[in-house]
């Protein structure tokens, strides 16, 4: 980290910095073409192996801005930035949070290997007003088309459920939102 340095104005470090955190979300490598002039080639991969230890240091906590700028303070002094690079860094991971944050879920889909995605719903409601055992009935029923998008291409589900099996349906998708909030 100590190579960002060389550059100046502050503005030269947040355009790299930038650059890097697009390979982040958008696969993107930044190219050494540009910084050719500024950087030795070694240098440059230096730099490359320490922005990925950053990101394996802090992507657990969402790279929270206190966190990178406790990771970038407890670089060992010569390869640390100076204060004015450091917190031009959590910056950087500051303003593009949302775009990380959608990175680290798509990272962490890919590690579960979750293979269907849920794209779209439809519902309907039917009132069941008999059946051929009982001639007074009056059961609504919930009609609920799932549209999802995976490895195999687009599949649809269609569940039919009562007003218990709702209940039980929600309950059980609460649970699974409370406890992917955890995760993060």
């Amino acid at each position: 980290m100590e190579v960002l340095n060389k550059l100046s104005p502050i503005e030269e470090v947040l355009k790299l910095v930038h650059l890097f955190i697009n390979e982040l979300v958008w696969s993107k490598p930044p190219e050494f073409e540009h910084y050719r002039s500024i950087f030795t080639s070694k240098e440059w991969s230096s730099f490359k192996l320490e922005f990925n230890k950053l990101k394996e240091a802090c992507q657990a906590d969402g790279f929270a801005k206190s966190i990178v700028l406790k990771y970038l303070a407890d670089l060992p002094e010569d390869r640390k930035p100076t204060i004015e690079i450091q917190t031009a860094i959590a910056e950087c991971f500051e303003t593009r949070k949302e775009e990380l944050h959608k990175y680290l879920l798509s990272e962490t889909d890919s590690i579960t290997g979750v293979g269907n995605v849920l794209k779209d719903i439809d519902w309907s409601v039917n009132v069941v007003m008999a059946s051929d055992t009982m001639g007074s009935l009056r059961q609504p029923l919930l009609n609920l088309t799932l549209h999802m998008e995976g490895d195999e291409g687009r599949n649809t589900e269609q569940l039919e459920l009562s007003h218990d099996e709702l209940k039980m349906l929600i309950t059980s998708m609460d649970a699974a939102y409370k406890s992917s909030l955890q995760m993060l």
